[in-house]
């Protein structure tokens, strides 16, 4: 019964064509009104690929046997992505989010998500293995902890050893005193009627509203994902960190 109530929640989200919206409607985003004249949520509503991937993760790693929506994911994701040779995401303006969730379903040969999972890991490690392990970020243009833990932690047993211990001595002397791990300009906040935000530049940096690019606040967000990865690679191999 709670695995049931569950799954009825998230389809809740479930919106045409088939991919995954973050707001179900929006009559719960009016606390939203105060930031600007806000006559649309259009874009809040509508399916984003990066929450369809993610949804596409959770389906395929705890739900595998909802084949129905795991079908229709795979089917608005290979379309949506198709169209833009890449892997896009609604909420950052870096596409490593997206791929990530999508490197991340793993399956066997004939499931529909096969091609979408063997698309994003050959983007995710030509990436790395082009920037000898390390990622910058989208608007710092400096090593980014979240963007290389986010793209290194899928593949972790596909990576080589040298990268995988290149970015263990990359966290390791970027971590600061606090124990924490710094953040970067990554999270987009586009405006709410903004159906297709893609490949468009936001108009300020650090702001916390509408049309603006900010970081993880208390770099909470970051040092998780390295630690999920640390501790991950650590299940794997224990000489690696």
């Amino acid at each position: 019964p709670m695995i049931s109530d569950i799954l009825t929640k998230l389809n809740i989200f479930a919106v045409e064509p088939g991919g995954f919206s973050t707001y179900e409607d929006a009559s719960v985003l009016s606390k939203y009104r105060d930031y600007s004249p806000i006559t649309s949520y259009n874009g809040w509503t509508s399916p984003h690929p990066c929450v369809s991937a993610l949804a596409l993760r959770l389906f395929t790693q705890t739900y595998p046997a909802n084949i129905s929506v795991i079908s229709k994911l795979a089917a608005y994701l290979s379309s949506f992505l198709s169209r833009l040779n890449n892997f896009p995401a609604y909420w950052w303006e870096s596409d490593v989010y997206t791929a990530s969730c999508l490197a991340y379903c793993k399956q066997t040969k004939n499931s529909p998500v096969r091609q979408l999972e063997l698309s994003a890991c050959l983007y995710l490690k030509d990436m790395l293995i082009r920037e000898k392990g390390i990622l910058k970020g989208v608007v710092s243009k400096s090593p980014c902890p979240l963007e290389t833990s986010r793209a290194v932690s899928p593949l972790i047993n596909e990576l080589s050893k040298d990268i995988l211990l290149y970015s263990v001595d990359y966290f390791l002397e970027t971590q600061d005193i606090t124990g924490f791990w710094q953040s970067s300009p990554s999270l987009r906040i586009p405006h709410p009627n903004e159906i297709s935000p893609y490949n468009k530049s936001c108009c300020s940096i650090g702001l916390h509203c509408v049309g603006s690019i900010i970081q993880d606040q208390n770099n909470i967000y970051t040092t998780a994902s390295v630690l999920n990865y640390l501790v991950s690679l650590t299940q794997r191999d224990n000489r690696l960190c």
